[in-house]
């Protein structure tokens, strides 16, 4: 941020001042819940295989609520009928999207001809916004057929909160 107005020790304090930003915008990752068990019988030995649920809504954009706590509606899957595979399609779902917001101020001062003073301070996460991963629990029944009340909660993020980070070089 050049500012050639002023001189002298006023003048090595406010000019040469540079200013830099990052930010990054990304949508959510696709994914699908899961039926939780096997229920169309494929007897692979690994569990529910990723089988899908029923889609008992149309529009699969409404069943996205938001929340950590429940990100999506599990009410709206139903349990397939028993030997068949859902109607949910595969990656069907959006998880939170990403937001993040870096800033780095950086100054040199120069002391004589052959040494310098540089500062440099470094924000990460400026909005301190939490970016969440996709729920981790995504299994919607139990082996009995019943629900998992954990359905659609999202319990870690991605990226860390705001930090700062100050640095002084001097070179020589």
């Amino acid at each position: 941020l050049p500012n050639t107005a002023n001189t002298g020790a006023l003048g090595a304090l406010t000019n040469g001042w540079g200013l830099h930003g990052l930010t990054q915008i990304q949508s959510g990752n696709p994914f699908s819940p899961s039926v939780g068990f096997d229920r169309a019988h494929l007897e692979t030995g690994f569990g529910d295989t990723g089988q899908r649920p029923d889609l008992l809504s149309g529009d699969s954009e409404s069943i996205i609520l938001g929340d950590h706590d429940q990100y999506f509606n599990p009410l709206a899957f139903g349990l397939p009928a028993e030997g068949y595979l859902g109607t949910l399609g595969r990656g069907a779902l959006r998880g939170p999207g990403l937001y993040t917001l870096n800033v780095s101020i950086h100054k040199s001062f120069h002391l004589t001809d052959s040494q310098r003073l540089n500062f440099r301070a470094e924000f990460f996460n400026v909005a301190n916004r939490p970016n969440f991963q996709i729920p981790s629990s995504q299994e919607l029944f139990t082996s009995s057929g019943g629900r998992v009340g954990s359905a659609g909660r999202i319990t870690s993020t991605s990226g860390g909160s705001r930090q700062i980070q100050l640095a002084l070089r001097w070179e020589f």
